[in-house]
């Protein structure tokens, strides 16, 4: 088990707080 680099850290947060909330119900609406 590896450290996990800051950078991905950076990512993830930026991935979670990148999609806009009109976003979120727009995937849940769309049938994957």
């Amino acid at each position: 088990m590896e450290p996990i680099p800051p950078m991905v850290t950076v990512t993830t947060s930026s991935c979670l707080i990148e999609p806009t909330p009109t976003d979120v119900p727009q995937a849940i609406t769309s049938p994957a």
